[in-house]
């Protein structure tokens, strides 16, 4: 039963944790109580029928199948009386800051740039010299700004992979059928 249920929750995170949202969370955690009491209600179902073969005597069947007092409505009560219950879980990971280092390819054309510009200062009009300075930094920081980007989303990535497996084996661990 616990195998089942430890299949069903990484399901459910890859089905509702893409972009992890309150809503999201709580899909998420009405979709696990549905699976959890149908999985609690299978398995009281398959140990009623498992067990009930095997009971010789008479008073005890009756007591075992009683509807009121029996095995199931035992379990049925147990069930109500235990509640899954909604344990907010941080997973922001909107805080996550990555440096990283300037690319080669960015000091590579930033150099070549600035003596490009030097020598069309000495060969032609200065503004010209400047004007393309100007335009090689931009696209060399361009550069520099994509690579931080890419490196904040993989990094992101990362750590909500990892808070979504750290949630999901707190939830495994949490649940006890």
């Amino acid at each position: 039963m616990k195998t089942k249920i430890d299949e069903r929750i990484h399901e459910l995170m890859d089905t509702y944790f893409e972009d992890i949202s309150k809503n999201d969370y709580t899909l998420f955690f009405d979709e696990l109580k549905t699976t959890i009491l149908g999985i609690a209600e299978n398995y009281i179902s398959e140990t009623y029928k498992n067990h009930y073969g095997l009971i010789t005597d008479i008073k005890d069947q009756i007591a075992f199948s009683d509807v009121a007092q029996g095995y199931k409505a035992q379990m049925r009560k147990y069930l109500d009386n235990h509640k899954i219950e909604l344990v907010q879980q941080d997973m922001s990971v909107d805080d996550i800051k990555v440096t990283v280092d300037i690319p080669k390819k960015a000091i590579y054309i930033a150099s070549g740039g600035t003596i490009v510009a030097v020598a069309l200062c000495f060969a032609t009009n200065i503004w010209l010299g400047l004007l393309s300075e100007i335009i090689v930094l931009c696209y060399a920081y361009k550069i520099y700004s994509d690579t931080q980007k890419k490196a904040q989303a993989i990094k992101m990535q990362q750590v909500l992979l990892e808070k979504k497996e750290a949630f999901a084996k707190q939830m495994i661990d949490d649940i006890s059928i």
